[in-house]
């Protein structure tokens, strides 16, 4: 059965699910949505997290060539 994008998205914001399916669903949705808009690099990863205001950017240590995830969280301040 073929889902729709918004039945994608609900299910991938929908905190009662398994955060590793709802992260391989949000990676299927992204891959698929660069591959018909003709994108020709790397498909980023992504990264879900349950912690708010957080993201994770990926680098490469200069010295070592090893590949690095950083993890950012922002507060903000009223």
């Amino acid at each position: 059965m073929r889902t729709t994008h918004q039945e994608e998205i609900n299910f991938i914001k929908d905190t009662s699910q398994d955060l590793n399916l709802r992260r391989s669903a949000a990676q299927d949705f992204m891959n698929t949505y660069l591959y018909v808009n003709g994108y020709k690099g790397k498909y980023p990863e992504v990264v879900l997290t349950d912690e708010p205001n957080s993201f994770a950017r990926d680098s490469i240590d200069k010295k070592t060539g090893e590949r690095r995830t950083e993890k950012y969280t922002y507060q903000y301040m009223i």
